[in-house]
């Protein structure tokens, strides 16, 4: 469900058989795609496989009350090449991504198709961080329903305080931690919720102790910041498509420094390089 109200959802349209691995769009909220990768080690054409991806992209599709919107079906094989023995040498990429016209939508429904997406990415990455409640209520907003002409729920009205209760504590604990930590305020974290990750999680942030850093970085495992703007969850919440757009097309343009990578859509890998690590 990605809309509960407008139903506007994705649906299986073919009974049987496995499922594509994305329902995507890009961070200006537009090219509806699903999308399915598969990989090949066929010396030749790999039809085999590219068939096999393209009808999985071909068992869903996206309805707005019952019509169908138009998507782009990316179905895509990947074969690595092998520098001995006796596979292919050379890589290869193929690609069938045609555009299917859909049915003659409402621009609210249109809309509200994309800000669904974005509500489920901003719950995806928010629940890998250890956000699970904060995750779980946008969810819940995708998910809304009317019930005899009213709401049952009147989520939006309440969002502000929902979103300060979960959002101001858990960036502030965030640097706190940082601070703790000597490493002080930086712009590219000053509005991330986040963790400092290895191969996972470290604890809770605010239990990480300034000696575990020291200890991460004498390993050669080197922490990263990872985190979600929460100026765009808040934007999330609030389910403006206008304001959504607008704000990642400033994040777009956004100049950051030469170690912190962005998506452009909400999410930040920070490395705490040498130069940031603590004395």
């Amino acid at each position: 469900m990605l809309d509960g109200k407008r139903r506007i959802a994705v649906k299986r349209v073919v009974e049987k058989g496995d499922l594509p691995d994305w329902v995507a769009c890009d961070s200006s909220l537009s090219n509806l795609t699903v999308a399915e990768a598969k990989g090949s080690h066929q010396p030749g054409r790999p039809t085999q496989p590219l068939n096999k991806a393209w009808e999985q992209t071909r068992r869903i599709d996206v309805f707005v009350r019952g019509r169908r919107e138009a998507v782009r079906r990316l179905a895509i094989v990947t074969r690595w090449g092998v520098a001995t023995g006796g596979g292919p040498r050379s890589p290869l990429l193929w690609v069938r991504d045609p555009i299917e016209e859909g049915d003659p939508l409402e621009p609210d429904g249109r809309a509200g198709i994309f800000v669904g997406l974005f509500r489920h990415h901003v719950a995806s990455i928010l629940s890998g961080l250890g956000y699970a409640e904060l995750a779980r209520y946008l969810r819940d907003l995708t998910r809304e329903h009317g019930l005899h002409g009213q709401e049952t729920v009147t989520r939006p009205e309440r969002a502000s305080g929902m979103v300060d209760r979960l959002v101001e504590p858990a960036v502030e604990d965030f640097h706190r931690l940082a601070e703790g930590l000597g490493l002080g305020r930086d712009r590219e974290r000053d509005s991330l919720i986040g963790r400092f990750l290895t191969r996972g999680p470290i604890a809770d942030a605010p239990s990480v102790s300034r000696g575990v850093l020291e200890v991460l970085f004498d390993l050669g495992l080197r922490p990263v910041v990872v985190g979600f703007d929460s100026n765009l969850v808040r934007l999330a919440v609030e389910g403006d498509p206008s304001s959504i757009r607008h704000a990642l097309a400033d994040r777009q343009r956004l100049t950051v420094s030469d170690r912190a990578r962005s998506d452009g859509a909400g999410f930040w890998i920070i490395p705490l390089d040498d130069a940031a690590a603590p004395p």
